[in-house]
């Protein structure tokens, strides 16, 4: 079996009283879709932001390609998190920022490319998403589905492997949400990157996961397939799945 591209050894993470992370054990293997499900308040945007290093575990280890990410050096860890991109719950678009800017950000923000350069990328992202012609309009001016496929540009215009999706379909009625589901999953498949989703959107999200992981109580309780999870006879996660018991962690 091919190692994991990232992967969490025993980590742990509490903030004061409140241990959010009790021993994660987790594997994130490389141009798949992995699933985070589990409880509202289980850590599941807790970990997706350990794995970028926007938060630091207490102990234990997370590993990418080999590599522990607490061991790296500056300049390495710069180099690691140019791998990344994130997309954020709630789209995080600037308002006062028209379309082509919102996209373009991530690119502005370095030095590492002339205003031609940028030009081309952004256009070439708004173009596969579909989204040309609104480079002036402003978020507000943009439906809820709109608004997902330009955050989407903007986490893919820096060509990135591993992107984060952190509930992506939050605030978006069933068609749409599905709507979001296939849109990831055709650029997954046509960019090929690695992507880790965070959602609460079961069982529809198995229809497009390589692989899911359930997190309850600060501990992975189940890894495998979406198949594999659909036919778990582990308590907590059939009862979770099928819509019963008490669905808040704290």
């Amino acid at each position: 079996m091919k190692a994991p591209l990232i992967e969490f050894i025993d980590v742990r993470k509490s903030f004061g009283s409140n241990h959010v992370m009790q021993g994660v054990n987790l594997s994130i293997y490389e141009d798949e879709i992995t699933v985070i499900i589990g409880k509202s308040g289980s850590g599941k945007s807790v970990l997706l932001k350990h794995i970028i290093g926007l938060m630091h575990h207490d102990s234990g280890k997370v590993i990418f390609k080999g590599e522990e990410i607490s061991s790296m050096s500056g300049k390495r860890k710069e180099e690691f998190k140019r791998n990344f991109s994130y997309m954020f719950q709630e789209n995080a678009l600037f308002d006062s920022m028209n379309i082509y800017e919102n996209i373009a950000l991530p690119l502005a923000e370095t030095s590492r490319f002339s205003k031609q350069e940028i030009k081309k990328k952004v256009e070439m992202r708004m173009e596969q998403l579909e989204i040309q012609g609104t480079s002036n309009k402003y978020p507000a001016q943009l439906s809820g589905g709109m608004k997902k496929r330009v955050a989407l540009a903007r986490a893919l215009v820096t060509e990135p492997s591993i992107v984060l999706f952190d509930e992506p379909t939050t605030g978006l009625d069933p068609v749409r949400k599905n709507g979001v589901h296939a849109m990831i999953k055709s650029y997954q498949q046509m960019f090929g990157f690695t992507a880790v989703i965070v959602s609460h959107e079961i069982p529809d999200i198995f229809q497009i996961a390589q692989r899911v992981g359930m997190i309850e109580k600060g501990k992975i309780i189940f890894q495998g397939s979406a198949e594999e999870i659909m036919k778990s006879d582990l308590s907590e996660v059939s009862k979770f799945i099928n819509g019963s018991g008490d669905f808040m962690e704290y």
